[in-house]
């Protein structure tokens, strides 16, 4: 994978790697405007709707990894 490069438009892959760097950037996390801006002000250029579809992802992998977190709490 490349490394983003301001003012060029990310690839899926990119995008997957930058949302969540943004989104803990900071305590606590960043919420969907926020990062959005964030990516944008850095110069980064991606479809709102890309966006949108890689922070949903973002979204569940953190749900699915609370659920998996707490699954294993309860087993020991």
């Amino acid at each position: 994978m490349t490394i983003p490069v301001p003012g060029e438009r990310l690839t899926d892959g990119q995008l997957n790697v930058a949302l969540p760097y943004l989104r803990y950037a900071e305590h606590p996390p960043m919420p969907y405007r926020q990062a959005r801006d964030s990516f944008r002000h850095a110069g980064y250029v991606g479809s709102e709707e890309l966006i949108r579809h890689a922070w949903g992802a973002l979204l569940a992998n953190e749900e699915s990894s609370g659920e998996e977190e707490s699954e294993d709490a309860d087993a020991t």
